[in-house]
């Protein structure tokens, strides 16, 4: 077995060399040509080969480096800073006090009498008695004081008067006013009476059973107290406040309400108390109308002043930007919040000293007709649609009794607020809410023509 295999191995060894033998010849006989081989014949002679090769190596090297930087630095700095103050005086907020008048006889009477009393009381009989009647009682017993019918310049100076206004047509344009305070002259054939002070808190919630003000127990700011002038009541929910003063005095109701909706929007018919509580959070919307009489001027009931009847009460015969008082000349001599109008500090709370909030009524001078916070304090709601454009009149063509538009989109509101600038607290200042606003910047108060 092993002779065998050895075999095999010597026959593969053989098998290799003759290959190897066959290559060597092959090879030798292709590279003849490659030499200068002097091969002798076996006959003697000479053989000469002469092959030239020529190897062209050709090394082509392209390098190509293609760098390209592209830097595209963008910077796009977008600053955008918008600031919008909209004071809705919605500047998108009655009254009252809980008798906090300086009569001090006990006698809680309610006559209405004109007599020419001088007492905060509706009777102005001119006992001059200061008496100081402090009583709390939650009865609704506001003080009045009663305006004598009479005629005005309702407006402010422009600068070109007419000239039949005092000081002429060269008058001074006064400070701050605005557009839609045009000169012209107005006559109330009426006497009418005015609360003393705005709606307090205490009065509002005594007449309603709710308090819906945002300074008051229930509302989100720092609470005011019950003297101090009820807000956040629209203007729908003032005239229901004046409808049941009326029916607990017995006087016919000035207005008559239907289709009335709360603000969380249930309807509750003629039913205005089906609003007033902390659910349904007072009107939102109502149809008004004068309860059978042609004007407001006729009711016999309690209802909002019109707004000549409010700036001719705010006034109480003076001409100048705010009512005088003791060491106030009424001028205004700054439009803002600081530094302070020292005559409008003296007679108004507004943004320059009421450290924003509302303040206890009467905490400032009277004008002459014994009227309290006409300037600041809270915006006080009035009867008329707002018209940017005033009727005309002048002395020679008076305008009677003036009720303003039959219908428009915004009741005028009137006297500035705890937050406002000065200019915002002069007498003939007028401003507008649509009547189902509610704000802590407006309240009310209310007035009742006298026979």
């Amino acid at each position: 077995m092993m002779d065998l295999t050895l075999c095999k191995k010597t026959q593969f060894q053989l098998s290799k060399l003759v290959l190897l033998f066959v290559f060597a010849a092959l090879y030798v006989g292709g590279c003849a040509g490659d030499l200068n081989i002097q091969a002798t014949d076996p006959d003697g002679s000479t053989d000469t080969d002469t092959d030239t090769d020529t190897d062209t190596d050709t090394d082509t090297d392209t390098d190509t480096d293609t760098d390209t930087d592209t830097d595209t630095d963008t910077d796009t700095d977008t600053d955008t800073d918008t600031d919008t103050d909209t004071d809705t005086d919605t500047d998108t907020d009655t009254d009252t006090d809980t008798d906090s008048d300086t009569d001090s006889d006990t006698d809680t009477d309610t006559d209405t009498d004109t007599d020419t009393d001088t007492d905060t009381d509706t009777d102005t009989d001119t006992d001059t008695d200061t008496d100081t009647d402090t009583d709390t009682d939650a009865d609704t017993d506001t003080d009045w004081i009663a305006i004598p019918a009479g005629s005005f310049w309702m407006g402010t100076p422009d600068g070109l008067c007419p000239s039949n206004y005092p000081g002429g047509a060269g008058c001074t344009s006064e400070l701050g006013r605005d557009n839609d305070e045009a000169l012209h002259y107005v006559e109330l054939t009426h006497p009418f009476e005015m609360m003393r002070t705005e709606i307090t808190q205490g009065d509002f919630e005594a007449a309603m059973g709710w308090n819906p003000s945002y300074f008051g127990p229930n509302g989100i700011g720092a609470n005011c107290g019950a003297d101090c002038p009820v807000e956040r009541v629209s203007w729908f929910d003032v005239v229901a406040f004046a409808n049941k003063l009326s029916t607990k005095a017995s006087l016919a109701e000035c207005y008559m309400l239907t289709n009335i909706v709360c603000k969380d929007s249930t309807n509750v018919g003629t039913n205005a108390m089906g609003c007033m509580n902390t659910t349904k959070k007072g009107i939102k919307s109502a149809l008004i109308a004068l309860n059978g009489v042609g004007t407001p001027y006729d009711c016999t009931g309690y209802r909002l002043p019109t707004e000549s009847e409010w700036e001719y009460a705010a006034r109480a015969g003076s001409l100048t930007a705010f009512y005088p008082s003791e060491g106030n000349d009424g001028s205004i001599t700054q439009t803002g919040t600081s530094p302070v109008d020292p005559n409008l500090d003296q007679i108004g709370w507004f943004g320059g000293n009421a450290g924003s909030t509302t303040k206890p009524v009467a905490g400032k001078e009277a004008n002459a007709w014994g009227l309290y916070d006409m300037s600041g304090n809270v915006y006080e709601w009035t009867w008329d649609w707002y018209d940017s454009t005033y009727p005309a009149g002048d002395t020679t063509t008076s305008l009677v009794d003036p009720a303003g538009l039959s219908s428009a989109s915004n009741r005028v509101r009137r006297g500035g607020y705890w937050y406002r600038d000065a200019q915002r607290c002069r007498s003939g200042d007028r401003g507008s809410n649509a009547p189902g606003v509610r704000s802590y910047s407006i309240g009310a108060r209310l007035s009742r023509s006298l026979p």
